[in-house]
This record gives C-alpha cells, structure tokens and sequence, in this order.
C-alpha cells in the first residue's frame, strides 16, 4: 500500500450534521404566515433543520418547549403579544433562563411589554418602538456566523422594524431602516442560552406584508443561520465561519470547509470527499536508484506537487535498479546500455582484438578480429602476428630451434644451421664449406676413401 493511500486513508472522516429541532410559536394561526416560516427551514439545502408549529395556547410549561434546540417567535402585526398567557410567558421565560434559545422576529419589540424579557437581546424597557417602510436595505457590520456569506442585500417587506438598543453584553451585527440597529445577538450568559433579534417581518401575515422575499435568497439564509447559532448545536470549533451543520466536514481544521479553494497539500479543503481536485497535476515516476531518471517499466502517478519524495518527473530510466543507466546517460566502456538506445558501449573508440589461446601475447593470424572499446580483452592480444595459436613456444618473439622443421618465430621457415638463413636452400646435404675445421673437412675426404677401398677388394 503506497504512503500516499495511507495518508487518504488516514484523513479524518466527515462530521455528521446534528439535526437542529426549531419550534416556531404560532401567534394568530388565522392572520400569520407561521407555517410559510417552518416550510422554508425544511427545505434548507445546507442545514438539517427539523421545524414545526408550536401553538403558543398549547404552552402551559416548559417542559412543551424542552424537546427544542431553539424557538423562533414573531408577531403577524394582530397584536399576538397580547394574546400569549400568562402560562405561555411563564414557559418561555423558563425556558429562556434554563439555557434554552430563542430567534426573535418582528413585531415582538414592537408589541411586547415595556419590560425586559429574558428572551430578548434588547432593551425592551427602553426600546425603540420605531420602523420602516420597505424597501430596507439589510447591511453586515461585523463578522459573525449569523451573517457569514450574507452580503448587503434588500428586503421588499413592507415593514422592518428596528429592535432598539442592544442589553448589556449583546451585539449589533447589522443595520437596516436607514442604518438604524436591524439585528442584534447576546451570547449565553447568567443561564440564559443564545438570543437573536431580527427585525424583519418572517412571522407577519404575508397579504400584509409582502414578505415573500424573506423566505429565500440572502433573507432566508439570514434566518437560517441565526437558527444555528442559536441553537448551538453545531458551534464553529476552527472558527473558519462553517459548522458541521452547514457542511463542514471537519470542523477542527480550518483549512477544511465548503467553498475553501482547494490547494496541493493532500487534504480535501474544498469538502466535496476528493483531495487535490481540480489542480493541476504532473506525471511522475518512480526513481528507485536515484539516478534522476524514472522508471519507464511503470505507469505514471499524477500529482499536483511540484516533487515527489523518490519520484521525478521523466520516464528516461530502461533499468530503474542501476544508476548507471539512464536515458542521455555518456555510454562508457562498461559492456552496459548507458544511455538507454538499446545498443552496448556504442559511439567509443574501439580496438582489434584476435584470439590468444596460448596466451602468448601473440593473437590468431587465421582468426577474424573482434572490436572492443576496452583497452585489453582478456583471451586476446591486439595483434594477428601467430602463425600458431596453439603453441605458445612458437610466436614472432620465440628462439628458432635448429632441426625441428618448425618455423618457431613465425617468420615463414624453419632453420637447419646457425649460420644459415631459413630461407636459404643447402640442396638437401645439410652442410656448408665456409668452415675450415677439422671435422668439417673429414666429411667431405670420408666418402672418398671409401670408395677407394671398396675398389681394391675388387
């Protein structure tokens, strides 16, 4: 298994997205458009949001809220604030201080009691009681999860209202109505769980209001966002501004969510379960004797790096276990293929070479010479001057032997005097008469007194 799939394999898998539970307080189900607000959070394409209606006259304690990660509360402009019971507020102040969160939309600062309520992140005491008249246009001030991704953008709504000044510890992190506060948040804090205040009109009755426009687009993402964050359920732990409720697949690196431009590092940045997508690559091949040349032998491994540790990027190697070999390698005399063209030692100098059997240094004069780049070859001499290669005591250097009919110094005849040539012709008698000696003379008078004798016993 490459180092390359274990690495892949050893990415951290997806996190699975929490399903967020949303109760949304039906006020006046004859005049609000309740039940446009919970279609449109089910049909989040980025977040697993479960929302349905809660009937604020169905709300007699807390534990009717307890089974939601955050309730959204808004007026349809009928006055709905005045029609909650007493047992319904006690509930969501319960709620609220026990650590649950609550989205809040318009008309509640509008209609709501002069009093501060614990689910609220403005001063209701002190509000402003103010609105509107739409167009309004939405602007981020600050960066928070809440408007991540939400550009300025504009509402068609009749009405927007302004939530007022914020309560100690909360935040404005938009402006509307001229660049008056549009939507304020508070972190949990002094047991109260997450609070958001949105001034658009997402609970108003739709032949009212006209806010068709709140349930898609830039609007709707808005509140969609502020149901995460209130909610908590899928903080942004690397605070690279995506949780795993919108797609984060894993929240503790912040080179890793949704949109991130994928880069060469090995990772899936981009969360989309391919790493390096889209990049573009390089052929690289395996250089196992580190020549610089790869392994033609081999497919290729496309990367986006610009170097692979023991790889490189040419299939120049015909033998990827000898660095001696590679494609455009000098061809030495070393009865290899350096360069890889399929031939030996070819393009160097070469010298002839005969067969030296007797390995007198002397080489074969019958045989045929074999080329060679190498200085010496052993089993041959660089000469053809043996007339005998089977005999290592006759070569051009050897002593003639007198008598022997054997031509020892290869000269082209055999010697049968010191002091006559091997060439000369002595007509068959062996002798010469250029020696005055005794001895030499009795041979030439022996034969004669023979045959004298040989007469006279006749």
């Amino acid at each position: 298994m490459s180092a390359r799939l274990l690495l892949l394999l050893a990415l951290p898998l997806p996190a699975l997205a929490a399903t967020v539970n949303v109760g949304v307080i039906e006020g006046d189900s004859l005049e609000g458009s309740y039940a446009d607000l919970v279609a449109a959070l089910n049909d989040s394409e980025v977040y697993d949001i479960d929302a349905e209606l809660v009937v604020a006259a169905d709300v007699t304690g807390v534990a009717d809220l307890s089974g939601y990660d955050v309730i959204v509360i808004g007026s349809s402009g009928h006055s709905d604030f005045s029609r909650y019971t007493d047992a319904f507020k006690g509930a969501m102040d319960g709620y609220a201080t026990g650590g649950g969160s609550v989205v809040t939309a318009a008309w509640t600062s509008y209609e709501g009691p002069s009093t501060t309520l614990s689910w609220l992140p403005i001063d209701q005491a002190s509000r402003d009681g103010a609105y509107c008249t739409g167009p309004t246009t939405v602007t981020p001030t600050v960066v928070h999860p809440i408007v991540d991704g939400v550009g300025e953008f504009v509402d068609t709504s009749t009405y927007w209202e302004t939530p007022g000044p914020a309560l100690a510890g909360s935040e404005i992190i938009a402006t509307g109505c001229g660049g008056k506060p549009a939507i304020t948040v508070r972190e949990a804090t002094g047991g109260v769980g997450r609070l958001v205040y949105i001034g658009g009109t997402y609970t108003g009755d739709t032949a009212s209001y006209k806010n068709e426009g709140l349930r898609s687009g830039a609007a709707d993402q808005l509140m969609e966002q502020a149901v995460i964050w209130a909610s908590d359920a899928c903080p942004d732990e690397d605070e690279d501004g995506v949780n795993a409720c919108a797609g984060d697949c894993d929240d503790a690196d912040p080179a890793r969510f949704p949109g991130n431009p994928e880069v060469c590092d090995d990772i899936d940045n981009d969360c989309n379960d391919e790493v390096d997508d889209g990049l573009a690559t390089t052929d690289f091949w395996p250089d196992g004797d580190e020549d610089g040349a790869g392994d033609a032998s081999v497919e290729a491994v496309a990367d986006c790096a610009d170097a692979l540790d023991g790889y490189v990027g040419n299939d120049d190697d015909c033998d990827d276990a000898d660095p001696d070999r590679f494609s455009g390698n000098p061809e030495v005399c070393d009865e290899l293929d350096n360069d890889c063209n399929d031939e030996v030692d070819d393009g160097l100098a070469t010298t002839d070479f005969w067969p030296d059997v007797d390995e007198d240094g002397f080489g074969d004069s019958e045989s045929d010479a074999t080329a060679s780049c190498f200085d010496e070859l052993a089993g041959y001499a660089d000469n053809d001057d043996d007339c005998d290669d089977d005999a290592a005591e006759v070569n051009p250097d050897a002593a003639e032997i007198l008598d022997n009919a054997v031509d020892e110094d290869c000269d082209g005849q055999a010697q049968v005097s010191p002091d006559e040539g091997d060439d000369e012709d002595d007509g068959g008698c062996g002798c010469t008469s250029t020696d005055a000696t005794a001895p030499m003379g009795l041979v030439v008078v022996l034969p004669l007194l023979i045959a004298g004798l040989r007469r006279r016993r006749r």
